[in-house]
């Protein structure tokens, strides 16, 4: 909750650095003026990605009409320049609003990865293991059969079967001659 609200007063601080800096130049021309408006579109592209870079885009020209009107300005009337102005506002805003979605999928998958790294279990080194049994020796000196170690120090199950040779160890009467 704490970062939505710091997010609207950053917003709502752009604004207001617009409309001191719009006050204070009262000399530049329209042009110049309108591309200020490009203070807010930042703010809003990089609180709230493309989509907040879009929308005060679009209301960019709304509101910097409404804004002329309201501080007794002449506002721009070229045609080429309220082109031009929408083309790099919408520019703007998209760009710096893909560059912070961007980063926030970056970031989360870096976090995922850094999870999925951390919860992976890996048998590394020399293992004490038994020459005649094949049990292993843990950290503590124990013995332990190398199922037990191996699922403990991994994600490892184990299923049990028989390979053919033992098979024919083990119970030579279930091999018929066929198979020998």
């Amino acid at each position: 909750m704490k970062k939505v609200y710091s997010s609207i007063l950053a917003a709502l601080g752009s604004f207001m650095v617009f409309i001191i800096v719009f006050n204070a130049f009262e000399d530049l021309g329209a042009l110049w003026l309108s591309a200020l408006f490009l203070i807010p579109i930042a703010t809003f592209s990089l609180l709230y990605g493309i989509k907040g870079g879009l929308i005060m885009s679009v209301l960019s020209f709304p509101v910097l009409r409404l804004l002329f009107f309201l501080f007794h300005r002449p506002p721009m009337t070229e045609p080429n320049d309220i082109i031009m102005g929408l083309v790099i506002s919408l520019f703007f805003g998209v760009m710096l609003g893909y560059f912070r979605d961007a980063t926030v999928r970056y970031k989360r998958v870096s976090e995922d990865l850094t999870k999925v790294i951390l919860e992976v279990k890996k048998l590394s080194g020399l293992l004490p293991i038994c020459a005649h049994c094949n049990k292993i020796r843990d950290d503590e000196g124990y013995w332990q059969k190398v199922e037990h170690y191996i699922s403990a120090h991994s994600e490892a199950e184990f299923t049990h079967g028989l390979c053919p040779d033992c098979l024919k160890e083990l119970y030579p009467e279930l091999i018929t001659r066929e198979e020998e």
